[in-house]
C-alpha cells in the first residue's frame, strides 16, 4: 500500500527532528528557569505525548497516521530536551 511507506519513513524521521528541535529549544529553558524545573516540563512533555500518540487517534487511516506524527513530534522534542538539561 501506499501509505505504508510514507508513514514508517515520516514517523521515524519526524522524532529525529523533533529531539533537534527540543534541544536547541528547552535547553534555553533551562537557563531561564532551573534545571529541575526545565526538566519536569520536558519529562511531561515526553509522557503526555507518549500516552496521546496511543490514545487519540481515530477516523480514517490518513488522519490516524497524521495523528501519531503529530504526537511523536511533540515526543522527540521532549527526548531531545532531556539532553541539553540533564
Amino acid at each position: 500500500r501506499w501509505i505504508d511507506g510514507w508513514v514508517t519513513s515520516t514517523a521515524s524521521a519526524v522524532i529525529f527532528f523533533g529531539a533537534i528541535v527540543g534541544q536547541l529549544s528547552l535547553g534555553f529553558l533551562g537557563d531561564y528557569f532551573s534545571r529541575n524545573n526545565a526538566l519536569a516540563i520536558t519529562l511531561s512533555i515526553s509522557s503526555v505525548s507518549a500516552f496521546l500518540s496511543a490514545v487519540a487517534p481515530a477516523g480514517n487511516a490518513v488522519s490516524v497516521y497524521a495523528v501519531i506524527i503529530l504526537f511523536r513530534f511533540f515526543l522527540g522534542i521532549g527526548l531531545g530536551g532531556v539532553f541539553p538539561i540533564s
